[in-house]
Order: structure tokens, then sequence, then C-alpha cells
């Protein structure tokens, strides 16, 4: 007969399988209703090529290890780039290679849903490590709730349905922070081998795990230090020699994932031959001038780049270098209504606050006050929250602030607090326990109703905290607007029997091969009749982007340029971003304000 602890594993594992296995479920039942969102041509076309040509070329801003595993699917499939793949890189040619190889044989739906099932690998990870860390810091009860809690997440849901890096990113970055709270207790050999992988997988799948994973781990070590400083002599001789092997791993695990490749490091920086003054030519634009480097390690940059030395893995250096001057532009932020270049500082708190389900931001309110007060003085249990401090707090100063999704890392670590509260307020000691239980009831039933509320667009999610109107707290970086809506405006455009549409969208599907009639760009400041479709991110922002026969269309109106459909009741909404009008044929323009 098993005793009583197995047979509560067994029970707490049968409920973490059910979980993942209704978890897959709904987000197979989002990809066949939600059409592609902006980038996922992008992260497929990228990955097809590494794996098919061994060159990664198209698009390096991202690492590749998730873009391989979306487009492992469609290579296994027989899919492959289209001849014109191999032309230069230009801005816009990676969504027209994608698009290619998503069209390309007729098979769009089937190869949309291929790619994204590369993604719910790394859903079933997350699962696991927060159930698993869960129980380790709070017991069974609490892993259990953690998991139910994570895995009913709106975002979290909304990115393992599509072929994003974003979801990827969250797993593998949450991973390697559990791994190294278990490194931090014991750092035997297999902890530093699962630490190592966990690290190299996490950034080769996003470069902001070179910005999370060292501002969350150097909290928690200072977390570790301050409260458990017996024997710590010891632990840091142990300690430090396993870091270093760490880290080796995790070197040899990005570098693999880059297919072991080695270039020259002038090539990787992408300098024009020639373009080095001291070796007799002039310099060029090109060159990197390494101004935001420290003088001595300026100098040596730049000695470095006469060298042209050999680099393993040179696109990893080339999309670094992306990835910096993208954040330098500080890209114009999108909250409650105004856009401001770079963001505010508490622009992921807000964004999260809003895009959380209430009950899951109560259920960790408590947990984390559970934590402090009566967990404080146990350190690995103050670690999760540690990481997530960490991580908010670091964003704060970074340029790119749009979208939650670069944050949902944070969403794993408050699973657990809301797991460990959801398990006190079951056992609370009380006169009246009852109460307790019958407040996590009340929240846990909360979610369930958030959670299937959200089922059918989970990208488009608002709690009860968000205006009546979303698209006025926040448009961009796919917290509303991915162009996701694209099927469903085919299908009320075909129902009503429409043949020309003007449009203002945003998204990357191609109209021509989406079953919508005849379509044709709706202008700026010019009231015009007939039927209109509006994207309310080209609404809120003015940018308009879609793609027609093979083409990427892009226009970047003043965001008023397209308020005045606003003063008219819209025909219908279609999903939760594109309103429908249809108004009589009119030849009045608005003039542009004087400031335009």
């Amino acid at each position: 007969m098993p005793s009583g602890s197995e047979s509560s594993n067994r029970v707490s594992l049968a409920a973490l399988a059910l979980l993942i296995a209704i978890a897959v479920v709904r987000v197979l039942s989002f990809e066949t209703t939600t059409s592609q969102g902006v980038d996922e041509p992008g992260h497929l076309a990228a990955g097809l090529e590494l794996l098919e040509k061994h060159t990664y070329v198209l698009d390096p801003l991202h690492p590749p290890l998730a873009r391989e595993a979306m487009a492992l699917p469609l290579y296994v499939a027989g899919e492959r780039l289209p001849k014109f793949a191999q032309a230069e890189r230009r801005p816009g040619g990676y969504t027209e290679v994608g698009n290619a190889i998503l069209y390309g044989d007729g098979h769009y739906r089937r190869n949309l849903l291929l790619a994204r099932c590369g993604v719910l690998p790394f859903l079933c990870l997350a699962v696991l490590c927060v159930f698993f860390w869960t129980k380790r810091l709070f017991g069974t009860l609490a892993a259990c709730l953690a998991a139910f809690l994570f895995s009913t997440l709106p975002s979290v849901l909304a990115f393992s349905s599509m072929a994003y890096t974003d979801l990827p990113a969250m797993s593998t970055q949450f991973a390697c922070l559990f791994a190294f709270a278990l490194w931090l207790d014991k750092p035997t050999t297999w902890r530093t081998v699962f630490f190592g992988i966990t690290a190299g997988l996490a950034i080769s799948t996003k470069f902001t795990s070179f910005i999370y994973l060292p501002a969350a781990g150097l909290a928690m070590l200072l977390v570790r230090v301050w409260i458990a400083s017996a024997g710590l002599k010891e632990w840091t001789a142990k300690a430090a020699v396993r870091f270093a092997a760490a880290l080796v791993i995790a070197f040899v695990i990005l570098w693999g994932s880059y297919g072991l490749s080695i270039g020259h490091l002038q090539e990787a920086l992408e300098v024009a031959p020639g373009a080095i003054p001291w070796l007799g030519t002039s310099p060029q634009a090109s060159l990197p001038t390494f101004q935001h480097f420290p003088g001595p390690l300026r100098n040596l940059a730049m000695g470095l780049l006469r060298s042209d030395p050999p680099v393993p893995a040179p696109d990893l250096l080339r999309g670094i270098q992306e990835a910096r001057l993208l954040k330098q532009s500080a890209p114009a932020s999108y909250l409650f209504g105004h856009e401001r270049a770079g963001g505010w500082w508490f622009f992921f708190p807000v964004a999260l606050a809003l895009k959380t389900p209430t009950p899951f931001i109560l259920l960790g309110i408590v947990g984390l006050v559970y934590t402090l007060w009566a967990r404080r003085r146990e350190w690995a249990a103050l670690l999760p929250v540690t990481a997530a401090t960490a991580v908010l707090i670091v964003t704060m100063f970074i340029g790119y602030k749009v979208g939650t999704r670069h944050v949902l890392v944070v969403l794993p670590l408050a699973s657990i607090l809301g797991g460990a509260g959801a398990a006190q307020l079951w056992k609370i000691p009380a006169i009246h326990p009852l109460w307790g239980r019958a407040s996590l009831c009340l929240l846990l039933g909360w979610q369930t109703v958030s959670t299937v509320e959200a089922q059918s667009d989970f990208l488009a999610y608002f709690n009860e905290l968000a205006p009546r109107d979303p698209s006025r707290a926040l448009v961009k970086g796919c917290d509303l607007d991915c162009g996701q809506d694209i099927f469903k405006l085919s299908h009320e455009l075909q129902a009503r029997s429409v043949r020309h549409v003007k449009i203002a969208m945003w998204g990357t599907a191609d109209l021509s091969e989406s079953g919508l009639p005849a379509v044709e760009v709706l202008p700026p400041y010019q009231p015009v009749g007939g039927w209109i479709a509006v994207s309310v991110r080209s609404l809120r922002t003015g940018q308009v982007v879609f793609v027609e026969k093979g083409v990427v269309h892009a226009y970047v109106y003043p965001p008023d340029a397209l308020s005045w459909v606003e003063r008219y009741p819209p025909v219908a909404r279609v999903g939760k971003t594109i309103l429908l009008y249809y108004l009589p044929e009119k030849s009045e323009k608005i003039s542009a304000p004087a400031s335009q």
C-alpha cells in the first residue's frame, strides 16, 4: 500500500498533468482562430534560414533558439526558404520571406499551426518549474494552486499561442532562476550543470537575459549572503569554480545555438572593408566609435577591431549591436492615450497591473505579505519576490518600454507568491477558518471566470482596473492589437457581401491571401464614404502596416489623423481590435492642424 505522502505526490502530479493538458488544449483552440501576429513571419524566416542554410542574416536581432524551435516543425514538414530569400537584408525583408513560407504552398493554416506548436514545449517547461519551485518552498498544495494560477493567465496563454520569442524567453529565464536558487543552496556538480544548461538556453532565446538574469541573480545572491551568512567561506570556495564552469556550459550552448559558427570581428560588427583609418584608408560611416565605453576599454575595443580576430558566433555580436541600437533609439511608448519616446519608468508595473487578472494580483499580495512576515528569515522563500523585484527595477532604466511580453518572466515568479498566498488562505489559523477558505474559493472562481472570458482573445485581455476602452490605456507591443483579427474581419466582410473596403490596419497577414475584398488605404484627415476598417492601434497612433500581394506597406500618420472616424458609430467591432464602419459617400476633407 502506498504511504500517504506517496499518494499525495501522485495526486499532485496527476493534477499538474491535467493543468498542462488543459492549457495546451486551450492554446491550440485559440491558434486556429487567430491570424498571424506582426512579428511571426520574421521569426519563422530567421529560424528556417538557420536550419536550412546555416546562416543568420535575415534578422539577427534575437538569438536563434526559440526561432529554431518554431521553424523546426515547418522544416520537418518540407517547407524551405523561397528563392528570393538570398537577397540582401533590408527592413521588412524578413516579413516578406516569412509570409512566402507561410503562404507558399497553399497550406497557410497548417503552416501557422505547425510554427506555433514549437512554443508548446516551453509552456510545459514553465508550468513544471512553477510547480516544483513552489513545492520546494511552500508545499504541495501551494504548488498545485500556483500551477493553476500560472496556467490560466491570459498573457501566458496568449504568447503560448503565437510563434513569438517571448514565451520561450520567459520559460528559459524562469528555469534559469530556479536552477540558480537550487545552486545557491548547494552548488553540487549536477546543480552546476543544470544551472549552466538553463542559463545557456535563456541567453540563446532572448537578449533580455543579459539584463534580467544578472540583475535577478545578484539580488538573489545578496539575500542568500545577508540572511544565511553561516558557512559562507566554505560555500564561496566551492561556488566560485563551479560558477565559472556553469558559465562555460552556458557559452557552449549559446554558441551551439548559432551552429558553432566562426567569423571575424569586422564582419560581425558589419564594418565595411577599408573602414579602419590606420589601415591606410579613410573611415566610413559603418565604423563603430565605442564612445559609450570608458577610455581604456575604448582603446582595447578599437585595437581588437583593427586586428580583426576570429570570433565565435559572429551573428551573436551583430544581434547584440542591433539590440543595443534599438534600445538607444528609445521607441515611443503608449500609455493612457499618450506617447512618449523611451516611455515612463513605471510603464511595466502599470501595464502588468492592467493585464493580469485581479484575483491573481490579490493572491500575490497575500503571498507577499506572508513571505515577508512569516518566512522573512528563510532566504530561499524570499528568492522569487527578490528576483521579480530586481527585474522590474532594472526595466525602469531601459529605453525600450513597449509591451508586457518583454517582462513575462515576472509572471511565474508572481505565481509562486500567489500559490503561497492561496495555500495560506486555505490553512489560515483563526477562530473562523471557514472565512479564509471561502475567500480562496471566491478568488479561484473569479480567476476561472476571468480566464474563460479571455478565451476569445487572450492577447486583448484586460482586468477590471482598465478603462472601458482598453485602447486608451495600452495598444502597442501586442498588449492589445497584434494584427490577430484578420480572419475575423474576412468572415465579417464576406457575411456582409462587401466588395471594397478602405483600411488602416496594423498587421502582416497578406490581405490578398486572407479572403478580403479589394482594399484601399484610408487617407489621413479625409472623411470618405463606403466600408472602412480601422485597427485600434492605427486609430490611436497613426501607424499603418499591412501586406498585400507579398509586399509590406507602411505609413506613419500623425496620431490624430484617423480620429475623425470616431465621430460615427461603428457598424461592428470585429474581434477586439478592428472597428468596421459604413459611411455615405463624401467629398469633404479635414485640414491637418497647423502644427502638422
